[in-house]
């Protein structure tokens, strides 16, 4: 194989913690093929609930492999040492599986899913599902863990890195000609808004 390799994080950019190690030869194409994953895995959930509060996973690179050396061992060290230490990582194996399919695997792949219908659930499906759901009753203890796991609670700590990681992201430094036309805009508003009155 040639070309480098990349064992790269991601991680939850309101906390800064790594959930997921994995490898790639393109970083930028890798992050849009996880944003646009729609596969039922721990890891796409993870990715889902982040795109569902308005955020992306920020992505890191750990190392860069050589041409030549064994980026899949390199990839289950870090999965390994990440665990060891106490991530709660979401990759579903230890790693150096990755996604190099052959081209006959592809090809079966593409006939077993013609046919298949993919992207959004239909109307019709969603009523199904919500009719198959009327009159479930949930245990108390499952309502618990409902609640628990949708409740979360920040540390102070942790609320003072998501705060801080958000100023100034919106809009950034303001340079003083951008604070005047604000002013202006401000003044005027306020202006005409007092002599309608």
């Amino acid at each position: 194989m040639s070309g480098y390799v990349y064992i790269y994080t991601l991680a939850d950019p309101r906390d800064d913690v790594i959930r997921y190690i994995g490898y790639t030869r393109n970083l930028k194409r890798r992050i849009a093929r996880h944003i646009s994953d729609h596969n039922h895995n721990h890891r796409v959930r993870w990715i889902q609930s982040l795109l569902d509060a308005g955020v992306k996973p920020i992505a890191e690179v750990l190392e860069t492999c050589l041409p030549g050396e064994d980026f899949k061992a390199k990839e289950i060290e870090w999965i390994a040492a990440y665990k060891r230490i106490g991530f709660d990582l979401v990759n579903g194996t230890d790693g150096g599986e990755g996604v190099e399919f052959s081209p006959e695997a592809l090809e079966k792949m593409s006939a077993a899913s013609k046919g298949r219908v993919h992207g959004p659930v239909s109307q019709e499906i969603r009523d199904k599902i919500s009719a198959s759901q009327k009159g479930r009753v949930l245990s108390q203890e499952t309502r618990d863990k409902i609640s628990a796991s949708i409740r979360r609670v920040f540390s102070q700590e942790t609320r003072d890195k998501i705060s801080a990681s958000k100023m100034g992201i919106a809009r950034g430094p303001m340079s003083e000609e951008t604070r005047e036309k604000i002013s202006d805009a401000l003044y005027d508003y306020w202006s005409k808004k007092r002599s309608k009155q």
